[in-house]
């Protein structure tokens, strides 16, 4: 029941179940079971969770070619082989760490520690790591101050804080049977401590991040959703250019200053095709702003392509590119691949995607009016631009690494065309409003065919695009950046996942060490 309740606030706009869904699974797991029947527990709720969570896997099969049962047998094979891996992660700590639990706060919070420790490890074992399904995410959409902690621990940190809200409802719930309710129930207390000190803290964490901020750099935005899904890109480039071209001049302005573009929004190689590249710089000349191009490049040194973005200036010049880091596993990441050739001949077709190596950050520059009581005065505005490609902006290592190099503001291209108009799309989208609160950054994010969205630094989301439409969205926004660059604009940017993997570690080989000693004793 919790894993497909949880499954359900994941796929919709009902986050409010995030923090009711989990009672059950405190329930159960916390009776006086065996070991191996709270393994049993795990996996079913760990299977009912994703399995519901990434139904959208079956969309991606169109792009096979294959009959529609063969593609269904590879996806369904898929989809239980993730599931299986992923649950892995809860099962061994739940091993290591679960032996003796009970239903009271300590258990809920060695049952919170486990399950949100194998969160972390979801996302540690790179290339098979997808950090995709956490708590955190679910409840991430309903912001109004919740998620402002990551500014400070991170979204594990919201995770455990999600886990701790249901263990409490549940002993709430458990000792309230055969009895009137009552709000002085210490546990629904606890509950309220636990929401009441996260918005204080949130609340603290925002205002003290604003007071060290000043928001004298307005850019007007332009961001182009070109929406060609799917495979239908690579077959349509010129039509795709056209396109493109017809919709940033049928858009842009005198004002705008940034223009983007989804990832790989033209499949054409940029430094070989002299004809279009010049068409975009001219773009720029004449209308004098930055296009952001997300672009496939290639390098004579390598066998395959980079996965890349690059920036067009007015003087006719463009920028060093930053490639993809991140690969998708099995998507663009070919795991076992001569194995693949030999049995599927035809299926990747020489298809190779490199991970990029560079740390790459942009300048883009621009004029701007900084508005006080006696006028406005112009200024040249320079500001750091970094960019991260789809799959990366589940990682919050990666976000936090490029700010840490001194990135002012995100520029987050890719193409989600891939799964339709299915909750995929939504979920992607609130690894976006996290990696935003987490670095106290502007989050603008173009896709190929939707979430297009501008998310300003608090996890809201300023504008958006309708889904699968040819459309564009232009907004005026206002860059915040530190009064002194030298420091670290959150503590999640100063220490990362440090902190929370301390904690959870500590506490449960605490627990551990306790309950050894008792049983010794």
């Amino acid at each position: 029941m919790s894993g497909l309740v949880f499954g359900l606030a994941f796929n919709t706009w009902v986050w409010i179940l995030g923090f009711f869904a989990g009672i059950p699974l405190f329930y159960v797991l916390l009776q006086k079971n065996t070991i191996k029947q709270r393994l049993l527990y795990i996996f079913a709720f760990g299977f009912s969770y994703f399995l519901v969570s990434f139904y959208w896997l079956y969309e991606f099969s169109k792009v096979l070619e294959f009959s529609n049962f063969q593609r269904a047998l590879i996806v369904t094979i898929a989809l239980l082989l993730t599931c299986f891996y992923l649950v892995l992660f809860w099962a061994v700590p739940l091993i290591i760490f679960g032996g003796n639990l009970a239903r009271n706060a300590k258990s809920v919070i060695t049952l919170s520690c486990i399950l949100v420790l194998g969160e972390w490890l979801q996302g540690l074992v790179y290339p098979l790591a997808f950090p995709w399904a956490r708590f955190a995410n679910i409840v991430a959409v309903a912001n109004g101050g919740f998620i402002q902690t990551a500014s400070i621990f991170g979204s594990l940190f919201i995770s455990f804080l999600v886990l701790l809200i249901n263990g409490f409802m549940m002993l709430t719930v458990f000792n309230a049977i055969g009895r009137k309710f009552s709000f002085k129930n210490k546990y629904f207390k606890i509950v309220l401590l636990i929401i009441i000190a996260d918005f204080v803290l949130g609340f603290m964490s925002a205002v003290y991040l604003s007071s060290n901020s000043k928001s004298e750099s307005q850019a007007n935005i332009l961001m182009v959703q070109g929406n060609y899904p799917g495979l239908v890109r690579w077959n349509s480039e010129e039509e795709m250019f056209d396109t493109y071209v017809q919709l940033i001049e049928e858009n842009i302005t005198e004002k705008t200053d940034l223009v983007l573009t989804p990832e790989i929004a033209i499949p054409f190689d940029f430094y070989e095709d002299n004809k279009k590249r010049e068409k975009l710089l001219d773009i720029c000349k004449d209308y004098n702003v930055i296009l952001v191009l997300g672009i496939w490049t290639s390098d004579e040194t390598i066998d395959g392509d980079y996965n890349s973005v690059l920036c067009l200036y007015p003087d006719g010049s463009y920028s060093d590119v930053y490639s993809k880091k991140r690969l998708v596993p099995f998507a663009e990441r070919i795991m076992l691949k001569n194995v693949i050739d030999k049995i599927f001949p035809s299926l990747l077709n020489n298809y190779t995607v490199v991970e990029g190596e560079k740390n790459t950050i942009f300048d883009t520059q621009w004029n701007s009016e900084i508005v006080s009581s006696v006028g406005s005065t112009p200024v040249t505005v320079n500001r750091k631009m970094g960019a991260i490609i789809c799959y990366e902006s589940i990682f919050p290592e990666v976000v936090r690494e490029t700010v840490n190099n001194g990135a002012e503001f995100i520029a987050f291209v890719t193409d989600d065309s891939w799964f339709g108009t299915t909750a995929a799309l939504r979920q992607h989208t609130t690894h976006s409003m996290l990696r935003a609160v987490e670095n106290n950054v502007l989050w603008l994010q173009c896709s190929n065919t939707g979430y297009t969205c501008i998310i300003d630094s608090r996890g809201n989301i300023l504008k958006d695009i309708a889904l699968a439409e040819r459309e564009t969205l232009s907004m005026a926004v206002t860059i915040d950046v530190p009064y002194n660059q030298q420091n670290k604009k959150t503590l999640y940017n100063f220490w990362g996942d440090v902190p929370i993997v301390i904690f959870l570690v500590s506490f449960l080989v605490f627990s551990k060490f306790a309950q050894i000693k008792t049983e010794f004793d």
